[in-house]
């Protein structure tokens, strides 16, 4: 039995900047073009795109948690050598293609019914709001089906590549999305530029994972493959299901409960305020399929430094950030979305930037515990999360409007710490005593409210926006520097600095 390569510290690095990568370079694409599409589009019509640029990430949730089963299943497997390609990934790729056909027709079937309750019919006309339902249950099966390539990717943690493709791809979707909608294309030919990207992705992530894979064996479907994981599998399908309602489908629910122009300025606070979130699960992406291998070796110690160490990441990445966005939303949307950038469009981001950060500190336990093959806390609470969602955009929509929306995610997001506390009692695997951490987190947080207090005024532009900004953040880090009470990631970074810097004054 080959064991499994050892992972360095700076090999784990080196996957958390792709996962940085992953998601800072979509957002920058994204932050520069909303504006533009909102403007050209309107806040409904914006809604509408917004709900159907969805419709991908809602593909991936409707695997019946195949996907996830899959990526422990090739994680463990990849240890010992490459995947059975016909056996194996073959028998995986004709239950993805048959649930790809079920979801798929499903949502064609459904289009009408769909179009009139998103309020798509009475915003388009009925017609055009069917056509595009059925391209977007067209997007559903081809994201389903094609979906298996990525996923030898993720367990090989092929993180660079991952990266490149969802960028681009995400490039080319929003930068296709506004030449098409500036030349008055109807959004229809958005959802077909969407499948072509799929393809294409899938194709170059085929040609990216085929060295993990053999093909020495003639193709043979057996059932019993991906059913041998079928109470994991089912597990993470529940847990799938509620997180697609709490954090894709909430559009969707706001759009049928209130108007697509309220899911439209739902989503401009949204597409910012989940940053912290996506940016955690795409740091810490890599932590599934290390941890799927070190439980299938029964290495607890080093799960337990793992986990530790993404606790500790998570806080510094996400607490600095925190107050400068609270305390400079308001110049920010105005710069941003000028007349749209209202005083509640504000309110309603800062409400959501506190409900997502609070959703974060439940990441890695959650990697983790799903990776032990234990499924069921997780999907207790994405249900509780779900069901708080539906009862209360059901309740304060009608109501409140974008304000009843946010109150409503507040509450749900509420439950992860309830959930963090569960998953970690059930992983049993110690906590190290970090009061010296915290200590540091809340200087670090005094010094940045300071600085802030005496900067923000200065904020006319763009430049000192940045300025300001970047000087919060700063002080979070720098007076934490200087008193010794960094964590003990962020001192190989500094380390890491330092020897660049040495490396680049040295002798030429």
């Amino acid at each position: 039995m080959a064991a499994s390569p050892v992972r360095t510290p700076r090999r784990f690095s080196v996957q958390a900047f792709w996962g940085l990568a992953s998601w800072l370079l979509p957002l920058v694409v994204v932050f520069l073009l909303t504006p533009q599409l909102l403007h050209q589009l309107g806040t409904a019509r914006f809604g509408v795109l917004m709900i159907v640029l969805i419709t991908p990430i809602i593909a991936t949730q409707l695997d019946l948690g195949l996907g996830s089963s899959a990526v422990r299943r090739f994680a463990a497997g990849l240890s010992q050598g490459p995947l059975d390609g016909a056996r194996l990934l073959f028998s995986y790729f004709c239950v993805f293609c048959a649930i790809a056909l079920l979801f798929g027709t499903a949502v064609a079937l459904g289009a009408e019914w769909l179009a009139a309750t998103l309020g798509f019919s009475e915003l388009l006309g009925r017609d055009t709001a069917v056509e595009l339902i059925r391209w977007c249950a067209l997007w559903v099966a081809v994201s389903l089906a094609t979906g298996l390539p990525a996923l030898v990717a993720r367990a090989a943690q092929s993180f660079a590549w991952l990266t490149a493709v969802q960028t681009a791809s995400t490039v080319v979707l929003w930068v296709g999305a506004l030449l098409l909608v500036g030349a008055g294309f109807p959004l229809r030919d958005i959802v077909i530029l969407g499948i072509a990207i799929s393809v294409a992705s899938t194709a170059v992530m085929a040609f990216v994972a085929h060295r993990a894979v053999r093909w020495d064996t003639p193709l043979s479907f057996q059932l019993s493959l991906p059913m041998e994981d079928a109470r994991f599998a089912s597990g993470m399908f529940a847990t799938q299901i509620a997180s697609a309602i709490a954090f894709q489908a909430d559009r969707i629910l706001i759009s049928s409960f209130g108007s697509p122009a309220i899911a439209g300025a739902y989503s401009l606070c949204v597409t910012l305020a989940n940053k912290p979130l996506a940016a955690v699960a795409a740091i810490t992406s890599f932590a599934y399929p290390h941890a799927s291998g070190l439980h299938a070796t029964g290495a607890r110690e080093q799960l337990s430094a793992l986990l530790h160490a993404l606790d500790r990441a998570v806080v510094v990445l996400v607490v600095p950030i925190l107050l400068p966005a609270l305390w400079l939303a308001h110049p920010f949307f105005e710069l941003w979305l000028g007349a749209y950038g209202t005083p509640d469009l504000v309110l309603a981001f800062k409400i959501l930037l506190v409900a997502f950060a609070m959703t974060t500190f439940a990441v890695p336990a959650s990697h983790v515990l799903a990776a032990s093959g234990r499924s069921g806390p997780a999907a207790a609470f994405s249900w509780l999360t779900a069901i708080t969602v539906i009862v209360g955009i059901v309740a304060l929509v009608p109501a409140y409007g974008l304000l009843g929306a946010v109150v409503a995610i507040f509450a749900a997001m509420s439950t992860t710490f309830a959930f963090s506390i569960v998953a970690r009692r059930t992983l049993a695997l110690g906590r190290p005593p970090r009061w010296r951490f915290w200590a540091g987190v809340l200087v670090g947080v005094s010094v940045q409210a300071g600085v802030l207090w005496l900067m923000a005024t200065e904020v006319v532009g763009w430049v000192t926006l940045i300025w300001v900004g970047t000087a919060g953040w700063g002080a979070f880090f720098l007076v934490r520097a200087a008193l010794k009470l960094l964590s003990p990631e962020e001192v190989r970074v500094f380390n890491l600095l330092r020897q660049t810097d040495s490396s680049r004054d040295g002798p030429r």
